[in-house]
């Protein structure tokens, strides 16, 4: 049976002699529908003529087409030849794979087969595809091979595969077609890469020229730059400037220890306009704690000379110290190792279904919360079962040995102990209550947009979770009270508390109390940011703010709490008070944290020296249209972080799982003194100790 002609056919008048004319631009060329869908496409460097006739909706149509992966098709038309028109081969180096087996698929000794008829049969489809995969596979093993070797032989760091720069550079030679052949190496290293230079000098030029006219951030980015080929260690520091209008590097270069980064920074605030410099953000990804003294120096220079800086530590350094300090207190270690224990067992030996699926994040304590949560989820479910029973009848218990099935009843008896227990539900409920909410708060410092105006409400969110977790137990409050405390005295400068007062969305929130650290950081802002002349008309529209002045909080800028992020609200809403606009723009426009900084910590190469490094990070900035970034409309809704896939740390996952942890597990419960010993314990030290046993009973 003989197919319709492909549908793009209607597009175009088959002239019947090896050529085609366009019905929207009337030119002729010769080929096929192939060139066709390239011509009506507009994506030029395809060997045709673009059409500029051809309507918006069709142009995207022939694109999606264009851009769906079909192999088959790919390799059968590569093949294949057209009615009345040439065969458009793509050469290719990789080795033909095709056997006698897959003729059919190509359509061999048939001259009447057009592009995307179907004359295979299931069984010879299914070879065909076999063929197919094995084709891709050894080209994709060729591929890389001669990728590693253009790596190692010009010293390039294999970090650079995942730049923006290489995925657009191949991107581009894949839309091109296999006819791209390079520039001489005179024209790449002078014309074209003193272009790219060029741009990322102007790019940094126009940003900078905005910071004079805008409030900015200054991040100071400390890191390590690993060679993998000579294994060296250069400690690098990277210092950017964030404005609501991008975000630039201004240098990177390397630093002796305890030496040079004040030098640097102290040149950077003086080259920039410093009554414009909001925050200073130092950061420390590699834990430098040497360096702590060095923090303390570069403050206390930046405040004597300019007081009205807020100069801070990077929370998510901060708060990757107070996670760890928590995830090695023995009691939540010994708390973690239950909970995982009664997933492992109840997912071996029951039907019982989890509703957040068999898999967890891989990264540490992304999976902890995962399985707090997903046990919590089932309790009233898992205080209904008895796992003794149920041991017994389980499928995988019946193929094992006598001593391990006593094992798993042993076992199977402690847990049926233990969730019948008030007191692990509780401490269960707190502990999953405050992980939640600082994960949340690891979300946000996370994040590289405009998140300054949020960071101290969801700080008070952690803290009535602590405090409230003294509902179910007190053990979590007794230990990490003090320490969450410090912890928050590292991150919160009276600058994140007048953020979050001029987050209208908050202040408009049922949760919002204006208390004594609002009164203080709007008086900082009075002091330190606003100019003389503008102090009596600033002090006349915070009042008018405070109480909702009808003129402010009209019915559009109500409904534009919930759509919009609080520096675009201010723009468009604050009108009326002109002052204190400025400011809280000036203000919410900045991030939380230096997390944007780590994006594009580009290793350098040898043959470039140390002044164009930062030209160099430029470059991987504007591929990344980090304007666009930068420049988010949204607004950050705290109570949907950490829920969804987009959360970096949710994205990689494992099985729920872990078949060697229950064995290990399984291996103590070697006698029923431990498990008698466990159950009588009024005490309930396994509560506290299960990670100790059986030594804790003496045994």
């Amino acid at each position: 049976m003989v197919r319709p002609k492909d549908q793009f056919w209607v597009y175009a008048e088959d002239l019947k002699n090896g050529r085609f004319s366009c019905n929207f631009c009337h030119l002729q060329f010769p080929g096929g529908i192939s060139r066709i869908k390239w011509h009506l496409s507009g994506r030029k460097c395809h060997d045709i003529k673009v059409c500029e006739q051809v309507p918006r909706h069709i142009q995207l149509e022939v694109r999606k087409v264009l851009d769906t992966p079909n192999k088959i098709k790919a390799d059968r038309s590569s093949l294949v030849e057209d009615e009345n028109h040439s065969i458009l081969s793509v050469p290719s180096r990789c080795p033909n794979l095709y056997t006698e087996n897959d003729s059919i698929l190509v359509g061999q000794n048939n001259n009447n087969v057009r592009e995307g008829d179907n004359l295979s049969t299931p069984a010879s489809s299914s070879r065909a595809q076999n063929a197919c995969n094995k084709k891709d596979k050894y080209c994709q093993e060729v591929l890389d091979e001669q990728l590693a070797k253009l790596c190692f032989f010009f010293g390039i760091h294999p970090k650079a595969v995942v730049s923006p720069i290489f995925e657009d550079f191949v991107k581009s030679i894949v839309e091109f077609g296999p006819g791209y052949q390079p520039p001489s190496p005179f024209t790449l290293g002078t014309e074209l890469m003193s272009n790219v230079e060029m741009k990322a000098k102007k790019y940094v030029e126009d940003l900078i020229n905005d910071s004079f006219q805008a409030n900015c951030t200054l991040m100071v980015n400390i890191w390590i730059d690993y060679n993998d080929f000579n294994e060296d260690r250069n400690n690098r520091v990277d210092i950017f400037v964030y404005s609501q209008r991008g975000v630039v590097c201004l240098k990177s270069c390397n630093y002796g220890l305890r030496e040079g980064i004040q030098e640097a920074i102290s040149s950077t605030i003086e080259f920039l306009d410093p009554s414009h410099i909001v925050q200073l953000i130092y950061n420390d990804y590699e834990d430098h704690h040497y360096l702590n003294c060095e923090f303390s120096t570069i403050r206390n220079t930046v405040l004597e000379n300019h007081p009205w800086i807020c100069v801070n530590h990077c929370p998510v350094v901060v708060i990757k110290d107070f996670l760890y300090e928590m995830r090695s207190w023995s009691k939540l270690r010994s708390l973690i190792g239950l909970v995982r224990l009664i997933l492992s067992y109840t997912y071996h030996h029951s039907n019982m279904s989890f509703r957040r699926g068999k898999k967890r994040p891989k990264e540490d304590y992304a999976s902890i919360i995962f399985m707090f949560k997903s046990v919590l989820e089932v309790e009233d479910e898992l205080k209904a079962v008895q796992f003794s029973m149920i041991t017994l009848s389980s499928d995988r218990v019946k193929l094992l040995d006598e001593q391990n099935v006593a094992e798993h009843l042993r076992c199977a008896k402690f847990i049926d102990y233990i969730i019948r227990r008030k007191q692990f539900w509780s401490r269960v409920k707190a502990v999953a209550q405050v992980l939640f909410l600082m994960f949340q708060t690891r979300c946000l410092v996370n994040r590289e947009d405009s998140s300054i105006g949020y960071l101290y409400e969801m700080i008070e969110r952690v803290s009535d979770g602590i405090d409230k977790s003294r509902n179910y137990d007190c053990f979590l409050y007794d230990f990490i009270g003090e320490r969450f405390f410090d912890m928050r005295r590292k991150i919160i400068h009276p600058i994140h508390a007048a953020a979050a007062f001029l987050n209208p969305a908050y202040m408009c929130s049922d949760n919002f109390k204006e208390n004594v650290e609002m009164i203080d950081g709007i008086n900082y802002v009075f002091e330190n940011m606003v100019e003389s002349e503008e102090k009596e008309a600033f002090t006349k529209e915070v009042q008018q703010y405070r109480t909702k002045m009808p003129k402010l909080f009209t019915a559009q800028a109500i409904t534009m709490l919930k759509t919009c992020h609080p520096r675009i609200w201010w723009d468009y809403c604050g009108k009326h008070t002109p002052v204190l606009r400025k400011h809280a723009i000036g203000i919410l426009c900045q991030p939380c944290s230096t997390s944007v900084c780590k994006r594009y910590q580009v290793p350098q190469g040898d043959w470039r020296s140390e002044d164009n490094w930062s030209v160099q990070v430029n470059t991987m900035i504007m591929s990344m249209n980090n304007y666009s970034e930068s420049l988010r409309l949204e607004p950050i809704i705290l109570d949907k972080l950490g829920g969804g896939e987009d959360d970096d740390a949710l994205k990689d996952v494992e099985e729920l799982v872990d078949k060697y942890y229950m064995d290990h597990v399984l291996t103590r419960f070697t006698d029923d003194t431990i498990v008698d010993r466990m159950i009588e314990d009024w005490r309930l030290s396994w509560l506290d100790n299960f990670s100790s046993f059986p030594y804790l009973y003496g045994i």
